[in-house]
């Protein structure tokens, strides 16, 4: 009796909680967390190309050149095609030739979801509940079966807490590709192994109070 009182008590407090996360506050958090996600991306792009450039000629001006080279190339299907045809050749037949593919096959999936951030569209839903009213839809979809009272995201749609997933997923795919560069330069791996597993997001009212916590410390810094 004593635990389902606690429980229903805790659930109060949560709810309570939640309501207090106003519609414009929220809409910050979203934001932020869409800039964490992408430079996050940006992490994955800028390790991949070490990879290349480190399995090239050591000498300094043609790790330059290639580095050039790439990071001129539009988009990140041209770059990951240059990187990959430099670095399975110089895997190949080698232990790591496999793990190298499983990794570029991880990176493809995961571009489509930062294709998704950084190309949908963002949409307010003011009368959903918090965490669920600001989202990023698609261009394209498939036409709801049936009309209803209040107007819903598109299938698919990007709410936060699915933000700060691949947010999760674009670091780990960093650090995966990170510690495999150690490993085929025969050096120490700079992070865990189980750092290379995406954890799921926290609850939206973690990511809340996380992110107040980080403006609250950011803003008193500056004071």
């Amino acid at each position: 009796m004593l635990r389902e009182c606690g429980a229903s008590a805790a659930k109060v407090i949560k709810g309570d909680a939640i309501s207090k996360v106003t519609q414009n506050e929220e809409i910050a958090i979203f934001h932020y967390r869409l800039g964490v996600a992408v430079a996050q991306w940006a992490s994955v792009e800028l390790v991949l190309r070490n990879v290349a450039i480190y399995t090239y000629s050591a000498e300094k001006h043609n790790r330059e050149a290639l580095s050039i080279g790439i990071l001129s190339l539009e988009g990140f299907r041209a770059k990951l095609t240059v990187i990959n045809g430099i670095v399975s050749r110089k895997l190949a037949g080698s232990s790591h030739a496999s793990e190298w593919e499983k990794l570029v096959e991880r990176a493809k999936r995961c571009s489509t979801h930062r294709n998704a951030l950084a190309h949908w569209n963002m949409t307010l839903y003011g009368h959903r509940k918090p965490g669920l009213r600001v989202v990023l839809s698609p261009w394209t979809y498939p036409k709801p079966p049936k009309k209803t009272k209040q107007p819903v995201p598109p299938a698919r749609s990007l709410a936060t807490r699915d933000i700060v997933r691949y947010s999760y997923m674009f670091l780990a795919l960093a650090i995966s590709i990170e510690n495999f560069l150690s490993r085929i330069c025969k050096q120490k791996e700079s992070y865990l192994k189980a750092s290379e597993e995406a954890e799921d997001p926290p609850p939206f009212l973690t990511i809340v109070d996380e992110t107040r916590s980080f403006f609250r410390s950011a803003s008193s810094s500056i004071d």
